[in-house]
């Protein structure tokens, strides 16, 4: 049986699993035509882990339902603010021992809950982005651990949110969370 087959049938059995469809070459670039609008954000957002997942030879689109299995929090992508020289200026923590280690420290600013910022190396005039990195295939299951070397996971913009539960006629449950798997075959 081809890979492709292999990680759907495997995804499409996991209770927590709403839809699990590959990609057409047609929906990756309507894809891509979203998240690169956010280049205009500022400060730019850049989905790394989406344009990593996007480049391998095949993409699934899952719906996950998260209020039946949640997100595995050891394994999510942490956003991550970088200046020019692509300096790690700040990051979100998702570590709840994390964030109260850092609410002590001096050097560190909260310009969120979970988002935190070095402030001895964010210059202000300094140009900064946004990146999303790619994760593990365990963020979404454990089930195909044998296979996390060739798989990457991304989390979509909440703009491709919208469209792929149109593409898929999926209510606007909040608990329905669209990731991107891409793997070579």
């Amino acid at each position: 049986m081809n890979k492709e087959y292999i990680l759907l049938d495997h995804l499409r059995n996991e209770k927590s699993i709403v839809r699990a469809e590959i990609m057409s070459d047609e929906m990756k670039k309507e894809v891509i035509q979203i998240e690169m609008k956010h280049l205009n954000d500022v400060p730019p957002l850049i989905n790394v882990g989406l344009d990593e997942a996007l480049k391998k030879d095949e993409t699934i689109i899952v719906i996950k339902d998260d209020a039946i299995s949640p997100e595995n929090k050891e394994y999510k992508p942490q956003k991550i603010l970088v200046n020019e020289s692509k300096k790690i200026i700040g990051k979100e923590v998702n570590s709840e021992n994390e964030l109260k280690l850092l609410k002590k420290e001096a050097d560190i600013e909260f310009i969120s809950d979970n988002f935190i910022i070095y402030t001895k190396l964010n210059k202000p005039n300094e140009k900064k982005f946004f990146i999303i990195p790619g994760t593990s295939i365990n963020y979404i299951t454990m089930n195909l651990d044998e296979y996390d070397d060739d798989l990457i996971v991304a989390l979509p913009s909440s703009d491709n949110h919208k469209l792929i539960r149109e593409w898929f006629k999926i209510d606007d449950n909040k608990s329905y969370i669209p990731y991107l798997i891409g793997f070579n075959r």
